[in-house]
C-alpha cells in the first residue's frame, strides 16, 4: 500500500487537512474500543492553538462496514486548561474546491483539564463518486466563537500591577472570610486578602453595583468593620451551607469548645491591619481569592464536578503552590451573578454543563442550586431531553418526583413544572 499523505496546516482559527489517495486511507487500520461498535484509524491532528486547542481527523468504520471521515475539537490534556463552549464549522470538498460534499456546523462543550469532544462524520466514501474519481478529499475546519485567552484587559489590573513593580502601595481594602465552618455552619480558619476598591468597581455589573460602593458590599452580604469588631467575627456562624461550596469541614471544631476558645485560636490567622476591613461569611475564602486572581489575571480554574475533585486539587497545588486553589464553579457562579459578572459566570456555566450526562443530569436538576437560578434550570433542561427516553421509566426519576410531591423536596417544584410537559398522559 503506497504512504497515505495526510497534512494540517493553517494558522489563527482556521484549518485544512488535505488528504492525498484517499483508497489508501480508508484501508488503514482501525480498532475497536471496549463497549464500542465502531472502529477508528489513526488520528491527524492540526496544530495546536488559542488556549491549547487543535482539530483531529479519523477514518471512522461503523458497526455495517461503512468507511467515513469524522472530525472533532480537542483541547490539550493539562489541569490548566479551562472549560470551553466552542462553536465551529466543518466541511469536506473536492481537491479543487469546485465541490462540497458536507458542510457541518458544531458546537463542541470541553471539559476543564482537556480533553476531546465528539467527532462529526463529515463524508461517506462510497456517497460521493467526486470523492472517489479524484481520490482525494480537502476538510477545512474552521472556528467561529472568539477564543478566551488569559489576558490584563482591566485598566486597574495594570495601574495596580504596575504599583507593586514600583513600589508604590495602592489603597487597599482588606477582606477577611474563613476557609471552613462545621457541620452546623460554625466559621473558622479566617483569611486576609487585599485589593483596591477601584478593581471591584470597574468589574462589576450594573446588577451589581446599584449604588455606592459601600451600600453594595452590604448587598452583597459584606460587614464593614474596624480593627476591634472583627474579633467578633471570629466566631460567627453563616447560613449558606450547600455541600457543593469551597468551604473546608472543619471535623476538629468541637461543638462544645467555647466562642472564647475559638476566637482565640483563629485569631492568630488575621494580620494587622490600618484601614478599612470588610468581613463575609457567605462567601468561602478560596472562592475570593480565586475571583481578585480572575480579576487581575483573566485566569480562573475550576475544579471538576464529583469524585475526582479532591484528587485534580492536590495535583494542581503540587504544580502550582503559588497559584489559586481551584474552586467550585457553582459557588463561583453564585459569586458572579451576585455581583454582576456576566462573563465569568458564562466561564462558569459552560464548565457545569461540560459534566452533565445521563448519571449526573437528574440530581443537577432537582439540587437546590438549580433550583434558584433560572439560567442554569433551562441550560440543563436540553440535556433531560437528551436523555429523556430512558430517563422518564427509570427509578431515579420515579424517586425524584416522590421527594417533590410529598414535600420534602420543596425546592424543586420549578424543574418538576418545566418537565410536566414532557409526560405523555394517557386516556382512560
Amino acid at each position: 500500500m503506497d504512504t497515505v499523505t495526510a497534512t494540517a496546516e493553517g494558522s489563527g482559527q482556521s484549518f485544512k487537512f488535505t488528504i492525498s489517495n484517499l483508497d489508501d486511507f480508508s484501508a488503514l487500520p482501525v480498532h475497536t474500543q471496549a463497549g464500542n461498535r465502531q472502529a477508528w484509524g489513526p488520528a491527524f491532528v492540526t496544530e495546536r492553538f488559542g488556549p491549547g486547542l487543535f482539530f483531529r481527523l479519523r477514518l471512522r468504520v461503523s458497526a455495517d462496514s461503512k468507511r467515513s471521515l469524522a472530525i472533532s475539537l480537542a483541547s490539550v490534556k493539562d489541569i490548566t486548561t479551562p472549560a470551553l463552549s466552542i462553536s465551529w464549522e466543518a466541511k469536506a470538498v473536492s481537491r479543487t474546491g469546485e465541490v462540497e460534499y458536507c458542510s457541518r456546523p458544531v458546537c463542541s462543550t470541553l471539559q476543564s483539564g482537556g480533553g476531546p469532544s465528539s467527532f462529526v462524520t463529515l463524508a461517506e466514501f462510497e456517497k460521493n463518486k467526486m470523492m472517489k474519481k479524484e481520490n482525494a478529499v480537502v476538510v477545512i475546519a474552521v472556528v467561529k466563537s472568539p477564543l478566551p485567552t488569559p489576558s490584563l484587559q482591566s485598566p486597574i489590573a495594570m495601574d495596580v500591577l504596575y504599583g507593586s513593580i514600583t513600589c508604590k502601595q495602592p489603597s487597599n481594602l482588606r477582606f477577611v472570610l474563613f476557609s471552613a465552618r462545621t457541620s452546623s455552619g460554625f466559621l473558622s480558619n479566617p483569611r486576609s486578602y487585599f485589593a483596591p476598591k477601584a478593581l471591584l468597581m470597574n468589574s462589576c455589573g450594573p446588577d451589581g453595583l446599584g449604588g455606592s460602593f459601600e451600600e453594595c458590599v452590604r448587598l452583597w452580604g459584606g460587614l464593614w468593620m474596624e480593627d476591634d469588631d472583627v474579633v467578633g467575627c471570629r466566631t460567627a456562624t453563616t447560613e449558606y451551607r450547600d455541600s457543593d461550596s469551597d468551604f473546608d469541614f472543619d471535623c476538629s471544631m468541637a461543638e462544645v469548645k467555647s466562642e472564647f476558645d475559638v476566637a482565640m485560636e483563629s485569631s492568630e490567622n488575621i494580620e494587622d491591619f490600618v484601614g478599612k476591613t470588610v468581613v463575609f461569611l457567605n462567601i468561602a475564602a478560596r472562592t475570593w481569592e480565586a475571583l481578585l486572581f480572575y480579576l487581575l489575571t483573566g485566569f480562573i480554574v475550576f475544579a471538576p464536578e464529583g469524585q475526582n475533585c479532591t484528587a485534580f486539587i492536590q495535583k494542581f497545588k503540587a504544580a502550582y503552590p503559588a497559584r489559586p486553589t481551584p474552586v467550585s464553579c457553582k459557588s463561583m457562579y453564585r459569586l458572579a451573578d451576585k455581583l454582576g459578572m456576566e462573563e465569568l459566570k458564562k466561564r462558569a456555566l459552560v464548565h457545569l454543563e461540560a459534566y452533565l450526562s445521563q448519571n449526573t443530569i437528574l440530581d443537577e436538576f432537582f439540587s437546590e442550586f438549580t433550583s434558584r437560578h433560572k439560567e442554569v434550570l433551562e441550560m440543563e433542561l436540553p440535556h433531560i431531553m437528551k436523555h429523556w427516553k430512558i430517563l422518564k421509566a427509570s427509578p431515579e426519576l420515579a424517586a425524584k418526583i416522590k421527594e417533590v410531591t410529598t414535600g420534602t423536596m420543596e425546592h424543586a417544584c420549578a424543574a418538576m413544572m418545566a418537565l410536566l410537559p414532557r409526560f405523555e398522559i394517557s386516556k382512560s
